[in-house]
């Protein structure tokens, strides 16, 4: 009989006796006779063939399969019987002569198929992110809400969380508003009274926007100091026009600039842009080229995000406005430029919740037929190769995993990843933490959450919850 037909004859016999639960396998038995050479490398090179890989742990569990049919000795002589040198110091133990009882399971000739490929990780693409949040953290458009007993919303930028207060000064009888900021590092807490109306801002990259009316927009540091103003409506005189600001119609960079949609005296609107000066520039009207190759206007535009100079948006044709344009402008030169209308990101809206930027990536959310979440490189305008699971913009928060909540076996917090299966990406197992409080809860990055409760303000790890939280600011009984 030849080795490899002995293999196949084999293969299962010692396949069943290796893995058997509860009883003492054929190689368990073959080390126990000490017939099983132990050197590095798990067995070495036991075919001493010059290489250590799958073929040498199938010489040992042939030799296991021997030794359990009854067969005397050592893995030499095993191995000589199959025209195979070994060096006699691979194993020099005597084989015992103790009879191992013979398997009473028939050995079938059968082949198994090869375990699949096990999931790719999504590790490059959460190296690209935590590097980013690292310098930036989450560089969206947030909004700082009043925290009083059991609400608000924080920000946590540069190592520090902020937030404010509103409370009656009982000498004058007059609101007073402070932001706050607790350091997580030293542990100080720290307040800075400022003397504005915080209902309407949005903190980007350190600075504070405060929208009063539709008109009068006031950008502060952190801590409350002023650094620019701008009543809109008086800049925009010199345009002939009235750019207030729409609503929400305007998104900010992180280097500053501020983009707006604005309505004009004539009718209709118009946008400009503010630089980190506050200085108003009206931007010109987008010129594409419709499906004949003729030049075109663009009416109805839509401002998305903004990332350094670069602010992006979606524009309908003012004859057929079925006809819908990706655009971005870079005030760096003052132009326009059309992208590629197969790029998902022409889905979005300015209002999109599921929208996430952290530093020169936009996460978000895009439905092409079928729901994807995609990442956006806005230094080099390109679409990242990546079709995501839904809920990836909302539950990334730095590092390498992604946070979210769910209400298996009650409400807890659930840390999943990326794996990659074929072509497509998704949740790997989650792996399921603390217990997760259904109300007053802000995710702050990978490591921390707040929890504003009707006592205070609390600083709380996903791993260990209320075990070990640090009580940020407590609210006045």
């Amino acid at each position: 009989m030849n080795k490899h037909s002995f293999v196949k004859r084999i293969m299962p016999l010692c396949m069943t006796a290796a893995i058997a639960v509860g009883a003492t396998s054929v190689i368990d038995r073959a080390v126990l006779d000490g017939g099983l050479p132990t050197s590095a490398g798990l067995f070495g090179d036991v075919n001493n063939d010059g290489n250590v890989n799958a073929s040498d742990a199938a010489e040992i569990l042939m030799y296991a399969a021997w030794k359990g049919s009854g067969h005397d000795g050592d893995l030499v002589y095993f191995e000589s019987l199959n025209g195979v040198e070994i060096p006699t110091e691979e194993a020099t133990t005597e084989a015992p002569t103790t009879e191992v009882p013979t398997e009473t399971e028939p050995a079938t000739e059968e082949t198994t198929e090869a375990p699949s490929e096990p999931a790719e990780d999504a590790s490059e693409l959460y190296a690209a992110l935590s590097a980013e949040w690292a310098k930036t953290g989450d560089s969206s458009m947030q909004s700082l809400y009043q925290c009083s007993a059991g609400s608000g919303n924080a920000v946590l930028y540069d190592g520090k969380v902020y937030f404010y207060t509103e409370s009656r000064d009982s000498d004058t009888d007059e609101w007073k508003t402070t932001i706050w900021s607790y350091d997580i590092e030293t542990k100080e807490l720290s307040q800075h009274p400022i003397q504005a109306d915080l209902n309407e801002n949005m903190c980007v990259n350190g600075s504070i926007y405060v929208l009063s009316g539709s008109q009068k927009l006031v950008k502060y540091d952190m801590d409350g100091n002023e650094l620019a103003a701008l009543d809109i409506w008086e800049a925009g005189a010199q345009y002939d026009e009235f750019p207030s600001i729409n609503g929400s119609k305007y998104t900010i960079s992180d280097t500053g600039y501020v983009y707006i949609t604005g309505l004009k005296y004539q009718g209709g609107y118009g946008t400009y842009y503010l630089t980190s000066d506050f200085k108003l520039t009206a931007m010109p009207d987008p010129v594409v080229k419709d499906s004949h190759g003729l030049e075109t206007s663009v009416d109805y535009l839509e401002l998305l995000v903004a990332y350094g100079s670069k602010c992006y948006a979606t524009g309908r044709n003012h004859v057929d406005n079925t006809i819908q344009y990706l655009l971005c402008f870079d005030a760096a030169t003052g132009t326009w430029t059309e992208l590629p209308t197969d790029n998902p990101m022409i889905n979005l809206t300015s209002d999109s919740t599921n929208t996430k930027t952290v530093g020169k990536y936009c996460i978000f959310y895009g439905y092409d037929g079928e729901a994807h979440t995609y990442v956006y490189d806005m230094e080099k305008d390109e679409l990242l190769p990546y079709e995501l699971p839904n809920g990836f913009d909302t539950s990334y928060y730095g590092g390498s995993r992604n946070l979210d909540s769910d209400s298996n076996d009650g409400w807890k917090f659930r840390s999943r990843q990326l794996v990659k299966n074929g072509d497509a990406y998704s949740w790997s197992d989650p792996v399921y933490l603390t217990e997760y409080p259904t109300s007053g809860t802000t995710f702050l990055d990978d490591t921390y959450y707040l929890l504003i409760d009707n006592a205070g303000i609390f600083l709380r790890t996903y791993e260990k919850g209320a075990e070990g939280e640090e009580l940020v600011y407590r609210f006045e009984s």
